[in-house]
């Protein structure tokens, strides 16, 4: 009768361990800064775990007045790049937080995507 209920408390615990792992894994990710360059090292583009621009190195001889668009064109791939890696170190973590859970959609209640979601 009471079957049910039992099932409920331990989904409910295991809901605190994953709302645990993924705080813990969201403060290790703040921490995390990933690198990508473009144009053979002209630009050098940093990005947090938190997907946040933290620095950006552009080498002086990749600074051409008369080209600025290949520039631009060099730091968003830079950028892009940068922050890729973080989201795949993301989706690296969310899986590892989650292995082995019975989680279906669990990972959105945290507003997080599932891994290769």
């Amino acid at each position: 009768m009471f079957g049910g209920l039992g099932d409920l408390v331990g989904l409910m615990g295991k809901a605190k361990e994953i709302r645990q792992k993924m705080e813990e894994m969201q403060q290790e990710m703040a921490r995390r800064v990933f690198e990508a360059e473009a144009g053979g090292g002209a630009v050098t583009a940093r990005v947090s775990g938190k997907m946040e621009l933290v620095g950006l190195t552009i080498r002086p001889d990749a600074v051409d007045p008369a080209d600025l668009s290949t520039l631009e064109e060099f730091i968003k791939s830079a950028v892009n790049a940068a922050a890729r890696k973080a989201q795949t170190a993301l989706q690296e973590q969310i899986a590892q937080a989650t292995a082995g859970l019975p989680l279906g959609g669990l990972a959105g209640m945290f507003g997080l995507k599932p891994p290769g979601g």
